[in-house]
């Protein structure tokens, strides 16, 4: 009797995966927990475990009683659901409930035990240590692991090793290792065709996409996945996708990191500055011990509220103005769009005030920064004159007087002759005083040129923005397919122009046309992600925001 229901039990399992429909039926459930004896009980645990990965019901009740692992046949059987139990610590960014599941790897080591068994734990130390932020000499050699993994013919621990090795070059700043292994770790999950394998798989090209300043490539991704997901990875979907831009994600009742971020960014894009520093709180403490999310909100709040977290020298660099490239990985939130628009911002800003030190400002603060103080914002410049809020920005930035061949090459980049472009200088000096009107002057003494700035202002800073190619690809990455047409209404450009840009995008490889009736629409490629298609569905695809 036992042996077929132990039977029955194991069949339920081979099934319990993301790829089966079936739930595990209540019934065996029961007749498991009515079979009081070791044996049983693992297996009932085992069941729930994977139940608990399909659907994120009870994933914190699965601590093993001891007793369950008092026969050598019911400890094996805990140990097949070891790897289920790691996966949902790590999902649930509980660092501590990891490590209670590495503790337990060790206490079930066995020498008869297989050799995919001790990769599964190795690989569980190392997302710990991933969570943790622990030193990088303490790593294990992820390489290594992978081709063991592959020697036994174990393809899910193997992606999983690559995904890992991805994240882990990502927190050790080698971008383009951590790109080079998110696609393999992608292509592999693809060949292979093991769903959770692709889910893990994709979010880590997901972060690497976003740590690449390329959002649009990471919500693509992120969004495709997310319906193909498990409950149990929504958490770390919903993150990327924030920390991405979607800053109007709809997570309703949800205290999840996710949301905590969301609402502190819509915050600071709201300009209610009373509002920030609560959300900001509450953000970086449910962060506090998961130390890649710990890391995406300090950037973030330094980013858009400077001086609130930890200084990090790539942002410095950026507010000071000696750097015009986004930091790395802020783009989604440095160009998101504040809550009530539709586009995103589309330029940085320079807070300038007599006495002070002039700072660059992301588009998301400049509501922020706006009711923070009296500051006069400029009028926009008009069409055709971009160099007149460049030249405002470079001077500025300067805090000083430019001598004109330096102030020159800043602006137009190229060598200043004075035979040649006095006249063209003094016109671009007229037209920066007539754009500060009575809020400052160009001083123009000793062959230099410098900003006195009579009272505070917001002036745009043309350097930074955001090409009207990479806002279109963001306008795609959040609403999937859409015409021509409608992308140059949504963006208040001419037809002709958003028709040039998107064959750009196409010839790029960026962007990919569909047809949709009798109208073409576009939508955003990734020639290494590829959308799961043969996985069970858990919900609607898309996000839901706001």
């Amino acid at each position: 009797m036992s042996e077929e229901l132990f039977r029955c039990a194991a069949e339920a399992c081979e099934h319990g995966t993301i790829t089966g429909a079936r739930v595990h039926p209540p019934e065996l459930l029961d007749r498991l927990d009515a079979v009081a004896t070791p044996e049983a009980q693992a297996w009932g645990w085992l069941l729930r475990a994977q139940h608990a990965a399909l659907s994120r019901a009870g994933d914190g009740a699965l601590e093993v009683p001891a007793h369950v692992l008092s026969t050598s046949t019911s400890r094996d059987v805990v140990r097949r659901g070891l790897p289920i139990l790691a996966r949902l610590a790590l999902l649930a960014f509980d660092a501590t409930r990891l490590e209670r599941c590495c503790e337990l790897h060790d206490l079930l080591r066995d020498e008869s035990a297989s050799d995919a068994a001790a990769i599964a734990a190795t690989l569980a130390r190392a997302w710990l240590r991933w969570l943790r932020a622990e030193p990088h000499e303490h790593a294990v050699d992820l390489g290594a692991i992978a081709a063991q993994a592959r020697a036994l013919g174990q393809p899910a621990l193997v992606v999983e090793a690559q995904a890992l090795r991805a994240l882990d070059a990502l927190a050790a700043g080698d971008l383009q290792a951590a790109a080079e292994l998110g696609r393999r770790a992608s292509r592999m999950a693809r060949t292979e065709g093991i769903p959770e394998s692709e889910v893990l798989a994709n979010v880590a090209l997901a972060r690497v996409r976003r740590a690449q300043n390329r959002p649009h490539l990471s919500l693509r991704i992120l969004g495709a996945l997310l319906p193909h997901a498990p409950p149990a990875w929504h958490d770390w979907i919903h993150w990327e996708a924030v920390a991405a831009g979607l800053i109007r994600l709809d997570l309703p009742g949800s205290s999840s990191p996710a949301a905590l971020l969301a609402a502190t960014l819509r915050a600071i894009g709201s300009g209610v500055a009373a509002d920030v520093g609560p959300c900001a709180e509450r953000l970086l403490g449910a962060v506090q011990a998961i130390a890649p999310l710990r890391h995406d909100a300090r950037r973030a709040l330094t980013l858009l509220v400077p001086g609130y977290a930890e200084p990090d020298p790539d942002v410095d660099e950026w507010h000071r103005g000696t750097s015009v490239e986004t930091p790395v990985g802020l783009a989604g939130i440095a160009f998101a769009p504040a809550p009530g628009r539709v586009e995103a911002g589309t330029c940085a800003h320079v807070v300038v005030a007599p006495g002070v030190a002039a700072r660059r400002v992301a588009p998301l603060a400049v509501p922020m920064e706006s009711a923070s103080a009296e500051i006069d914002p400029r009028p926009a410049t008009p069409p055709g004159q971009p160099r007149t809020d460049e030249g405002l920005a470079v001077l500025a930035l300067a805090g000083r007087a430019l001598e004109t061949p330096a102030y020159f090459r800043a602006v137009y980049e190229y060598d200043y002759e004075p035979g040649a472009h006095a006249t063209m200088l003094g016109m671009h000096v007229h037209r920066m005083r007539s754009r500060l009107g009575d809020a400052g002057t160009i001083a123009r003494e000793a062959g230099a040129l410098e900003l006195v700035a009579a009272r505070a202002m917001l002036l745009r800073d043309p350097r930074c923005g955001e090409p009207l190619a990479q806002q279109t690809l963001r306008l795609l990455a959040r609403g999937g397919a859409v015409s021509a047409r409608a992308l140059a209404t949504t963006l208040g450009v001419p037809l002709r122009t958003m028709q040039r840009v998107l064959a750009e995008l196409v010839t790029d490889g960026d962007l990919a046309r569909v047809q949709e009736g009798r109208e073409v629409a576009y939508r955003v490629e990734d020639t290494t992600f590829s959308e799961p298609t043969r996985s069970q569905r858990f919900g609607p695809a898309g996000f839901s925001v706001e």
